[in-house]
C-alpha cells in the first residue's frame, strides 16, 4: 500500500512539472505572437474577436486584453481606456485558461480577421484621403 501511495506521489510530481513546462513553452508562444500583434496593430481600437491593444497598467506599456464577455476576477489585469480603469484577460504572462483561449482564436483565423479589418482601415483612409485631396487641389 506504501509502495502505491508513493508511486501514485512520484507521477503526481512528475505530471505537474511536466504540465509547468508544457504551459510556460504555450505562455511563451503566445507572448511572441502578441509582442508582434502590438507592434503592427492600432491602440485603443475594438478589434476582432473581443481583443482590444491597451495600456496595461501593471507593466506599464502596451497589451492585447481580450475583453469581450469580460467578467472580473481578481487575478486579472487591470488595463487604462481613455484614460478610464478597467479590467481584461491579458495575454502577456496569461493564466492557462486565456492562454487556451487565445490559441483556440489563433486556430480558427483571429490573424486572418485581424489582417482583414487592417484592411478594411486602409481602405476607409485611402477613399477620405481621395476626398480631401480633390478638395484641396479645387481650392
Amino acid at each position: 500500500m506504501e509502495t502505491n501511495i508513493i508511486n501514485a506521489l512520484k507521477r503526481l510530481e512528475r505530471l505537474g512539472q511536466e504540465n509547468s513546462r508544457v504551459t510556460e513553452k504555450a505562455r511563451e508562444a503566445a507572448n511572441e505572437i502578441e509582442r508582434k500583434i502590438v507592434e503592427i496593430l492600432p491602440k485603443d481600437v475594438s478589434l476582432p474577436g473581443g481583443y482590444e491593444i491597451v495600456k496595461i497598467r501593471e507593466y506599464e506599456s502596451w497589451g492585447l486584453v481580450h475583453v469581450e464577455g469580460f467578467e472580473y476576477d481578481e487575478g486579472d489585469s487591470d488595463f487604462y481606456q481613455d484614460n478610464e480603469l478597467y479590467s481584461g484577460n491579458k495575454i502577456y504572462d496569461a493564466s492557462r485558461e486565456m492562454i487556451l483561449k487565445f490559441s483556440a482564436d489563433i486556430a480558427n483565423g483571429l490573424l486572418d480577421r485581424f489582417a482583414d479589418f487592417m484592411e478594411a482601415r486602409k481602405a476607409e483612409i485611402e477613399e477620405k484621403a481621395k476626398i480631401l485631396e480633390d478638395a484641396g487641389k479645387s481650392i
